[in-house]
């Protein structure tokens, strides 16, 4: 009898879904640029008001070695991100945020460009675990933002 108890909970662990994996977003856009030029518009972590409509302002402060920008929406909403990586040479920089009113967590994600001569691509890229909305939703409201940050970005070139 405690044979089939054991094989019956082997067999239910095996046949349990799968955890979720996280979602994502990745958005590219081609700019008539340089590459340096387009890198120098994106600017320093706290500069992505100049080409994000949706920021309102940036706080730039410092907590154990990183820095951290909090980010106002021109609605009042407030989003604290935490620079995780940031590769001048290579022209990327990886954050994560750590408190936001959007419905997810476990968000990080990475700007990065590239191209040759008076062209280049802008990669943005996330993962995140949707909470409290439909992940669709979510993957919606974080491109729409990107596409957003793009169109601000070709703006101001």
């Amino acid at each position: 009898m405690r044979l089939i108890a054991l094989v019956a909970a082997a067999s239910a662990a095996c046949l349990a879904p799968l955890a979720a994996e996280a979602a994502s977003v990745s958005k590219k856009v081609e700019i008539a640029a340089a590459p340096d030029k387009v890198w120098a518009a994106i600017g320093g972590f706290c500069d992505i008001g100049s080409w994000l409509p949706i920021v309102a302002t940036c706080e730039m402060t410092e907590t154990g070695g990183k820095k951290v920008r909090t980010l106002t929406t021109g609605d009042g909403g407030v989003l604290v991100e935490s620079l995780e990586r940031w590769d001048d040479a290579g022209m990327s920089y990886t954050y994560r945020i750590q408190s936001s009113p959007l419905p997810m967590e476990n968000y990080i994600a990475t700007i990065k460009v590239s191209g040759k001569g008076k062209a280049s691509t802008v990669e943005w890229s996330s993962s995140f675990d949707p909470k409290g909305a439909p992940e669709a939703d979510v993957v919606k409201t974080i491109s729409g933002i990107y596409q957003a940050g793009f169109d601000g970005l070709k703006k101001k070139l």
